[in-house]
């Protein structure tokens, strides 16, 4: 199991939270339905939040309120166990699911932007939902890769798509092999790992939207993410409109910076009535037109 879980005592009377960036919440062992149930009776006497409480201890964690973070993650418990339970049967036990749930909790309360005018359990859904799904791809039964492995083939997917875009063709393996400093013989390694190069968008067995490529740590989005720390916000969206009507709504959806809730490939399909493919390519293609406008306007 990961190395950041710890044996935790069940909690009595009020739960007390971490500060760090695991939740202590679950012991790692075999399905205990008893040790959920007083989970369960534990959190179900924390309030829920209205809007208005959202936002106001989001400002407060924003000043570095430590017991707003508190409560805003613990008023917030059950959205993890409604969502956990979706994934049950799937590679890994409940109690796991949750507890990855929380992390993905803790990692939306240290992102979540109240100005924006989201609802947090909105926002806190999408992290929540990765942090399971992840967990399922490198931890359960459906995909067996190493965590390491992982991080490999999200190389191996990221630089193949840039070799086809600078030749205009698929690279071979001494191409990709050159481009990421490794052996061919590692790099056909890796393809054996994902069987082929195509099953990275093969769909998962026992999902019915969720690719294989979707469970990797996706490094995609780490160009947009310079320009975003060069830039404020606002710069961005005047940045934006140097891009198509297509190209501006598709960055706006897959990086979710009009509600904080990023779209996968899938999702950004079915909202234009293309496929996952096209977007990849929309996207990339208005990525590059952004870095060759910052280029050339000497600012990065």
């Amino acid at each position: 199991m990961d190395s950041r879980r710890r044996t935790p005592e069940v909690p009595e009377g009020d739960i007390d939270l971490p500060t760090g960036e695991s939740v202590e919440l679950f012991h790692p062992m075999e399905e205990r339905s008893d040790l959920i149930d007083i989970y369960l009776r534990e959190i179900s006497h924390i309030p829920l939040l209205s809007p208005s409480e959202e936002a106001e201890l989001a400002r407060r964690i924003s000043q570095g309120d430590e017991e707003a973070r508190k409560r805003l993650i613990l008023s917030n418990l059950r959205l993890v166990i409604s969502i956990a339970k979706k994934y049950v049967n799937r590679g890994l036990p409940l109690m796991d699911l949750i507890e990855e749930g929380n992390l993905g909790l803790i990692k939306a309360v240290e992102r979540f932007d109240y100005r924006r005018g989201t609802r947090f359990s909105t926002y806190a859904s999408w992290w929540i939902r990765q942090a399971i799904t992840r967990a399922i791809a490198s931890q359960g039964r459906t995909i067996r890769l190493p965590v390491h492995i992982l991080d490999m083939l999200s190389r191996l997917v990221n630089i193949s798509r840039r070799l086809a875009q600078e030749l205009g063709r698929q690279p071979s393996i001494g191409e990709i092999a050159e481009r990421m400093g490794l052996s061919e013989e590692r790099i056909e390694e890796l393809f054996n790992f994902a069987q082929r190069p195509a099953s990275l968008q093969d769909k998962l067995e026992g999902f019915d939207d969720t690719y294989v490529e979707d469970m990797i740590e996706d490094k995609r989005d780490s160009s947009f993410e310079e320009l975003e720390r060069k830039f404020q916000r606002e710069e961005i969206m005047k940045l934006l409109e140097k891009l198509s009507d297509r190209e501006r709504e598709t960055i706006i959806l897959r990086y979710g910076l009009k509600d904080g809730v990023p779209l996968t490939l899938e999702e950004a399909g079915k909202r234009f009535g293309i496929t996952r493919e096209r977007v990849r390519q929309i996207e990339m293609e208005a990525i590059e037109k952004l870095k060759r406008w910052v280029r050339g306007n000497e600012l990065m």
